[in-house]
């Protein structure tokens, strides 16, 4: 079984080395149907499986598919065992990490995630606490963030998929608390200043810091490629909990924004029903704004869990 194993890694090596050198060894026309066959195998089970171990998506399989059928019927070159060459060491790789051919194989991407995600569910005071105080939306990412690294093995175009959906997140979470920003201020004045207004800008601007500084951090630029998500996971992953103390990191512009937005409310409704008789048509505007600002939170709210 080792030297299978070990057989599964030096096919990976082989593929590399002739990439490098595609002159050497011409690649026949038979590995040019092997490799349309398992691109089209890939394509579907990318499709009809939630957990699939297959490096591509459907399109890009599909992609591929047209490439190599510009090959057929052609002279074999180095430029076409060199291309062939660097599909053939990706799947290699991916067959190596998921122990193709050996017994208990990988067979699907969240194979195991049960056991996974209950090891790090192990009683917290300060996290549940926490959980809590951001709407459960922790909740939501964690099970997200678990499936991306289960088994602690990192398919990057899942990885990009989820990364594109949080920065858009973080800008749109950095709208909302711009905007709470600019509705408590325009509130604001030394006649109309209560706790709440000035709670609501404070936490507002943490919030908009919080989704921008994320937004920063979170840039393909810094975690682009299966090695850096490998390494970032690995430093924020927490021995007793897991990945529960990132999730709760990464919920923070949600969270803040809605508490945010609630302590607009607090205060919109102490200016609404102040008895220092403060110009009422302003009041009456920014009541008529209660509503639109209550439901956006509720909004956020529900679909916090999904990001």
């Amino acid at each position: 079984m080792d030297d299978f194993y070990t057989d599964l890694a030096l096919k990976t090596e082989y593929w590399i080395h002739l990439e490098s050198y595609p002159a050497h060894r011409m690649v026949s026309e038979s590995a040019v149907d092997e490799l349309t066959s398992l691109l089209v195998h890939s394509g579907t089970d990318d499709v009809t499986s939630q957990g699939s171990v297959s490096p591509w998506s459907a399109d890009e399989c599909l992609r591929y598919l047209r490439l190599f059928g510009e090959l057929k019927g052609k002279q074999p070159s180095s430029y076409q065992t060199a291309a062939i060459a660097r599909i053939w060491s990706t799947i290699s790789r991916v067959r190596y990490m998921n122990r193709h051919g050996l017994p208990g194989p990988r067979l699907d991407r969240l194979q195991g995630i049960e056991s996974f995600i209950a090891g790090q569910l192990k009683r917290s005071v300060v996290l549940s606490i926490a959980e809590y105080l951001c709407f459960n939306i922790p909740k939501g990412m964690f099970y997200q963030l678990s499936e991306l690294w289960n088994g602690r093995l990192v398919y990057i175009r899942h990885w990009d998929r989820f990364l594109d959906e949080y920065r858009g997140m973080c800008l749109r979470m950095a709208c909302v608390s711009g905007g709470i920003i600019c509705l408590a201020t325009f509130a604001v004045s030394s006649k109309s200043l209560n706790n709440g207004l000035a709670a609501a800008t404070s936490l507002g601007s943490i919030a908009l810091f919080t989704s921008l500084y994320l937004y920063e951090q979170h840039s393909r630029a810094r975690i682009g490629t299966a090695t850096d998500v490998s390494t970032y996971l690995s430093k924020s992953e927490s021995f007793q909990h897991g990945l529960r103390p990132l999730s709760i990191l990464l919920s923070l512009p949600q969270a803040l924004t809605i508490w945010a937005g609630l302590l607009f409310q607090v205060g919109l409704f102490l200016l609404v029903n102040s008895p220092d008789g403060y110009q009422w048509e302003t009041s009456n505007l920014l009541a008529w704004i209660a509503p639109l600002v209550a439901t956006s939170l509720i909004f956020l709210a529900a679909g916090g869990g999904n990001i």
